[in-house]
């Protein structure tokens, strides 16, 4: 019967004919009833039954298929047509998808988090072996860390060692990061070990036979039972969405910190690549974020608790495992959207970060050789280098209060800030020194003008060049995989904005709807896992359908967890 039936599956497949199948209708209880009676149905030359020809892209009815493609009809015999449709092939096979994309998800997911990390300035200390395999050995949490420690080495970025700081140096300094991204192992742990388990359930299920009654050949008996009821996909669907609504709440918050000009450390409100004002980028992306963090918090609701009693009460308990399934594949595609809006606004601060990197490197000098100039005939040696250190802290902690400002008033109120933290070195010099008091003036003036032309130069050439390939490799980790393959192979450039350009260029959604589509087409998801190590696509399984080819294996990742 089995090789029968397979004949003729494979029979319709191999022409390019799908039967076209409702989407609804099934409780996925006595099996997905419905939804196979169709493929039985087309396989039977059924009149009303349709198919599509996936090679001529049209839905034709089973008859023309069948008479089209010169196939032979079947004509079931005793068990067949029970055997089609008495199981859970519907829920079991939508399940398995719903969850190899949950899974590369999750993946994606932790790239994001340590491009985040690199952003921000974060620490690589928060994902140290100590504290998750050591202290606190949950097998999901140190699976986490270990994937985004390995992503973070070798950065310039993210801070590797926190050395110490004078106390005078510490007022007002974030001295360890936000919850998002310091938990975020503790938080996408628990995570991945809830996947494990929906694995675990959708593989038994796939290869179980729920057919009933099941024949029992050597034993030579029949056995009526339940193994139809497909609950164990329910639980796994029901689960995985729950994943998907908290990786989502993980990814809004650093997408919000990101983009928050008084949590970014220094980064333009908005991810703005020119001035604040008049460039508002990522503004809507924050709106967007907040949309899709909400509706994955209503999808996250249980399906399995609307069971209704049905068949006259024969089938009084049902697993609803497709819907549940169905509302799964949606979290999906809305968690794609969020870490695609994630990942471009990663890429944005990444470049944005770089370019403060060399400016902070190029205005220390500026200071130093302005302070030298104007009060080095007052000051020398350790007094010079000290004043030195203490005027550059203080610009740096002006101009990261004032990110959301415009660049001219920022630093003209940078230069004055400054002023008072030089007077107090310097006023007590003039009666020594009176030409001290004359540099005052010169001093602010020409290191305004010095330090504004700085920045501006150093971020119109990051934000309107077409290549900051060199000074990523230079500054990140194993997340320059990443970003390449987003300002690389899809052409996502780094965005100045249409009022800087004087013209329109490609949307800020445009540039989204490029990273989401190569998320969901695997494109990206391959770049995750070239980034963490994995096999290279094509190499093993996973080729069919895009995604990391081995997710059962966290190779140099603290051993097998999937």
């Amino acid at each position: 019967m089995f090789v029968r039936l397979s004949s003729k599956l494979l029979d319709l497949l191999n022409n390019g004919l799908v039967p076209c199948v409702p989407l609804r209708g099934s409780i996925s209880a006595s099996g997905d009833l419905s939804p196979l009676s169709y493929v039985a149905g087309a396989i039977c030359g059924h009149p009303d039954v349709r198919v599509f020809d996936t090679k001529n892209k049209e839905v034709l009815y089973a008859t023309e298929a069948i008479e089209k493609y010169k196939l032979n009809k079947i004509t079931l015999a005793a068990k067949e047509g029970l055997g089609l449709v008495n199981g859970t092939a519907f829920s079991a096979s939508a399940g398995c998808l719903a969850f190899y994309d949950a899974l590369n998800l999750a993946s994606t997911s932790l790239a994001a988090t340590a491009m985040t990390v690199e952003a921000m300035v974060g620490q690589v200390g928060s994902f140290d072996q100590f504290i998750h395999d050591v202290t606190r050995p949950h097998a999901g949490q140190i699976a986490a860390a270990a994937f985004v420690r390995s992503l973070l080495a070798g950065s310039k970025l993210a801070v590797s060692e926190e050395g110490e700081v004078a106390i005078q140096d510490d007022v007002g300094i974030l001295r360890q990061d936000r919850y998002a991204l310091r938990t975020s192992a503790q938080w996408i742990g628990p995570q991945l070990e809830s996947l494990a388990l929906a694995r675990s359930q959708i593989e038994a299920e796939l290869n179980s036979t729920t057919d009933n009654p099941l024949l029992d050949v050597e034993g030579d008996k029949i056995h009526h039972g339940g193994n139809f009821q497909a609950m164990a996909i329910t639980q796994a669907m029901e689960s995985t969405r729950l994943v998907l609504e908290h990786l989502g709440k993980l990814s809004f918050s650093q997408v919000t910190e990101l983009i928050n000009c008084s949590m970014n450390r220094g980064l333009p409100s908005c991810l703005a690549g020119d001035e604040p004002s008049t460039n508002y980028h990522t503004k809507g992306l924050d709106i967007h974020s907040a949309a899709y963090c909400s509706e994955l918090g209503y999808l996250a609701n249980p399906v399995s608790t609307h069971v209704q009693s049905t068949e006259m009460h024969n089938q009084s308990v049902n697993s609803l495992a497709l819907i549940s399934a169905r509302k799964t594949i949606e979290s999906n595609d809305v968690l794609s959207l969020l870490l695609g809006t994630h990942l471009y606004c990663a890429a944005q601060a990444i470049d944005l970060r770089i370019a403060d990197v060399k400016f902070q490197a190029q205005v220390r000098q500026l200071l130093n050789e302005q302070i030298k100039k104007h009060f080095g005939s007052a000051l020398q040696g350790k007094d010079l280098e000290k004043l030195q250190h203490k005027v550059f802290v203080a610009l740096l902690k002006r101009l990261e209060e004032t990110a959301s400002s415009d660049s001219g008033p920022r630093f003209e109120d940078a230069s004055r800030h400054i002023m008072g933290h030089l007077m107090e070195t310097v006023v007590p010099l003039i009666a020594i020194n009176p030409g001290v008091a004359a540099s005052l003036g010169s001093f602010q003036k020409e290191f305004l003008e010095g330090s504004l032309s700085l920045y501006r130069s150093i971020r119109k050439a990051t934000t309107t060049g077409n290549d900051n390939l060199a000074d990523a490799k230079e500054n990140m980790g194993s997340t320059i995989v990443i970003y390449q393959c987003i300002r690389g192979e899809l052409g996502v450039s780094v965005r100045r904005g249409d009022v800087a350009e004087g013209k329109h260029g490609r949307s800020v959604g445009g540039n989204v709807s490029r990273i989401v589509t190569a998320l969901r087409d695997g494109r990206l998801v391959k770049a995750v896992g070239e980034a963490a190590g994995y096999v290279k696509i094509g190499e093993q399984n996973g080729a069919a359908r895009g995604g990391i080819s081995d997710p059962r294996s966290m190779h140099g990742h603290g051993g097998s967890f999937y």
